[in-house]
């Protein structure tokens, strides 16, 4: 009687370690929140620095700051220009650039930047969005000064021991040449 009791649960063993395996279930499922959440933090902090930025802009008395469409604002200094055009995409263009705090702190000197070429939006280069949008709305010979949000600086990562996440910041940029690409002629 022990042989087929024996046997009986062992044929039932058998039996059952042939199901596939049953994936196991996650204890908690994500919902997406701290996506929206995030998205909510964004578009607040977007409006905040929006606003400083315009009231910032608004009561500079020396510059006349002008709103772009890609959300800096931006005072032409000086300009040594004689009919030149704004770079167009591909064009050549010879910089020099500073990166300060809103009060005027350098936080990055022009010195460090050296001088720039950049080829307007085909390069690979490691420049801020604010500073590629911004030398669009230059030509060869301008020093503009520009006010952008921590988006179009240096965003949430900041620059290690110079620039802190979300920071805003000012740049004066001198637009030296635009070489323009004989694909755009």
């Amino acid at each position: 009687m022990n042989n087929k009791l024996f046997l009986t649960l062992l044929l039932i063993l058998g039996l059952a370690s042939c199901q596939k395996p049953e994936a196991r279930r996650p204890i908690s499922r994500s919902s997406g929140s701290y996506i929206e959440l995030s998205a909510e933090r964004n578009k607040e902090l977007y409006g905040q620095e929006k606003q400083y930025l315009q009231e910032l802009a608004s009561r500079d008395t020396v510059l006349e700051f002008l709103s772009s469409p890609n959300g800096f604002w931006y005072a032409n200094i000086s300009s040594d220009t004689i009919g030149s055009d704004t770079p167009k995409v591909g064009d050549l263009v010879r910089f020099s650039y500073d990166i300060r705090s809103l009060e005027g702190d350098t936080l990055v000197a022009r010195v460090e930047n050296g001088l720039i070429s950049y080829r307007i939006d085909q390069s690979n280069q490691e420049l801020i969005s604010g500073i590629r949008e911004g030398l669009k709305v230059m030509k060869a010979g301008d020093v503009t000064e520009f006010l952008f949000p921590s988006y179009q600086a240096y965003g949430y990562y900041g620059l290690q021991g110079k620039i802190e996440p979300n920071q805003m910041v000012r740049s004066t940029i001198e637009l030296y040449t635009v070489n323009e690409d004989s694909l755009n002629n």
